[in-house]
């Protein structure tokens, strides 16, 4: 993350075309930059608790808890990273934290994901009705209530237990089906137009569990798509990257929601690799921590779930007392929680 003082924020506003700017206590107001209002208290850079500033359009709703770096690339209409250059470069600063990637640079531009949706909703709609609490779902001891939550469900033609994957509203993005045949792979994901690799799984359900400490707003992440279920049915906010890799893209639907981003990836080298994507693209912009969980467990959904609450609730303690204790500089770095 990034820090700038008061001043600085101004400057920023001022040469994204924002008029009417006042420096207050602890935040800016102006008009908004994005839409060209003329309302001078219609938009506010503030600090959040870390001292990172935030930015927010009252009257257009242009922006909502975004970051400066976000901001303009919104107003650039360019990826995050050439928005912290175009800072750096406009306040003559060396020091900031720009994201050093090339190959997800286009996943970052600020622009409409093209439209998307489950191939057959009607389709699910009736596997659900007919397939409310399968016994596969019984037998993972998932709860009704939890499973008709994530609307998970069963098709008998072909064996297949389906997972649906939707976004932060809940529109459907596709699905990711779970098959028995060895000769076919574990996990299929199927979708109209888009990869999975763009989406996060559980995001809708997260958000409705929010989870707050000392004013941040904190979600944990997970690798496969059935390990925030046990946690979720405890009510913590749990995501799952849904593959042992994690993208800009993906990021992006972090930034904006969540402040802080606890990871508890799976205990191998795929593992490894998740974590390494998590900080390097969720990093500069978020507060990023791992947990690794102890032996004999692989992931969270081989964890006991009757000390899923402790084990979580611990989790969050423990980064308190460790941001607490460490410097700002420290907290850009990787904290890894025992």
């Amino acid at each position: 993350m990034n820090y700038y003082s008061s001043e600085e924020v101004s400057e920023i506003l001022r040469n994204l075309g924002a008029n009417k700017v006042h420096i207050r206590s602890n935040s800016v107001r102006c008009a908004c930059p994005v839409h060209a209002g003329d309302n001078g208290l219609g938009f506010a850079a503030w600090l959040d608790p870390l001292g990172v500033w935030r930015t927010t359009c009252f009257t257009g709703s242009c922006v909502s808890g975004s970051m400066l770096e976000w901001l303009c690339a919104k107003i650039h209409h360019t990826s995050v990273e050439a928005g912290t250059i175009w800072i750096a470069q406009l306040l003559g600063r060396n020091d900031l934290l720009v994201p050093d990637y090339e190959k997800d640079a286009f996943d970052l531009q600020v622009s409409e994901l093209p439209p998307v949706c489950l191939y057959d909703n009607s389709a699910w709609k009736r596997l659900v009705e007919m397939y409310p609490h399968h016994e596969y779902w019984k037998g993972r001891g998932y709860s009704e209530r939890i499973t008709r939550e994530f609307g998970l469900t069963f098709r008998s033609i072909d064996n297949r237990a389906i997972i649906p994957v939707t976004l932060g509203d809940g529109s459907f993005v596709g699905m990711m089906e779970r098959t028995f045949d060895p000769t076919m792979p574990k996990y299929i994901w199927q979708s109209p137009n888009s990869e999975k690799g763009r989406f996060i799984f559980g995001a809708q359900q997260a958000l409705a569990r929010p989870l707050e400490i000392d004013g941040l707003r904190v979600v944990f992440m997970v690798e496969g798509s059935l390990d925030p279920i046990k946690p979720s049915d405890e009510g913590f906010p749990v995501i799952a990257s849904q593959t042992n890799r994690f993208s800009a893209a993906q990021a992006q639907s972090l930034i904006g929601n969540w402040d802080l981003v606890i990871v508890i990836p799976d205990q191998d080298e795929a593992g490894l690799r998740l974590v390494k994507d998590v900080y390097r693209h969720a990093g500069p912009f978020l507060n990023v921590a791992v947990f690794n969980l102890p032996a004999p467990y692989k992931d969270m959904d081989d964890y006991p779930q009757e000390k899923l609450h402790a084990l979580l609730t611990g989790l969050v303690e423990q980064w308190r007392i460790a941001f607490k204790t460490s410097s700002r500089y420290q907290r850009q770095m990787l904290i890894t929680l025992s």
